[in-house]
C-alpha cells in the first residue's frame, strides 16, 4: 500500500510459555505499554517519534519472542530504532517504580479476570492449559503468579533476554527511504 508511515519492530529473545520467567515478561510488557508505559510517555509524548508504539509477546512452547513496535515518520526511523535501543537499555538502568509495576500488575489482572468471565473463554484457556500439559489450574493461579513478580524479577528477565546484539530489527518503509541502521546490525 502507498503508505507515508514506516512501522520498526525491535525483537529479542523471551521465555518459552511455560517457564514462570513469563508472567515477569507479561508485567514488563505492561509496564512498557498503553498510554501510561514508558514507551508512549518516552518516545511518542517527550521525542514526538511515533504515531503508535507498543511492546507485545508470542509465546512458544520451546521459544518466544518480545517485541517493541512502533509507526513512525519515514525520516525519523532511525531515531525510533536508537529511541527503542535506549529504552531497553534504561530498563536496566532505571528499573520500573513501584507506582509502574503495580499499574502493571493491577491490569494484567483486571484483564484476566474479565476475559475469564464468559463460560467459553474459561473453556478455551483450560483447554489449551491441558493440550500443552500444563494443566488445567494453571489459568486459575495466573493473578497469584502475576501478582509475586518483583523489581528484581524484572531486571534479571532484562539481562537474561534483551541482548541487543543479538536483537532483531524489521522496517516496513514507503519505496526510496533508506535508513542507515548500520549501529544496529
Amino acid at each position: 500500500l502507498q503508505k507515508e508511515q514506516a512501522f520498526v519492530t525491535v525483537g529479542v529473545d523471551a521465555p518459552p510459555m511455560g517457564d514462570e520467567a513469563r508472567y515477569a515478561m507479561e508485567v514488563l510488557k505492561a509496564i512498557l505499554s498503553g498510554q501510561g508505559g514508558r514507551l508512549f510517555y518516552e518516545l511518542r509524548d517527550r521525542e514526538s517519534l511515533a504515531y503508535s508504539v507498543y511492546a507485545s509477546m508470542l509465546h512458544g512452547l520451546d521459544a518466544g519472542a518480545f517485541m517493541i513496535n512502533i509507526g513512525t515518520s519515514p525520516e525519523k526511523i532511525e531515531q525510533a530504532v536508537g529511541g527503542i535501543f535506549g529504552e531497553i537499555e534504561r530498563l536496566l538502568e532505571e528499573p520500573p517504580s513501584d507506582a509502574e509495576l503495580e499499574r502493571a500488575k493491577r491490569y494484567l489482572i483486571g484483564s484476566h479476570d474479565i476475559g475469564l468471565q464468559r463460560n467459553s473463554s474459561r473453556a478455551m484457556a483450560f483447554t489449551l492449559d491441558e493440550l500443552y500439559g500444563f494443566g488445567y489450574q494453571r489459568t486459575l493461579g495466573y493473578s497469584d503468579r502475576v501478582a509475586g513478580v518483583t523489581t528484581d524479577d524484572i531486571i534479571r528477565l532484562v539481562r537474561s533476554y534483551f541482548d541487543l546484539d543479538r536483537a532483531v530489527v524489521a522496517v516496513t518503509k514507503p519505496p526510496g527511504v533508506e535508513p542507515d541502521l548500520g549501529a544496529y546490525r
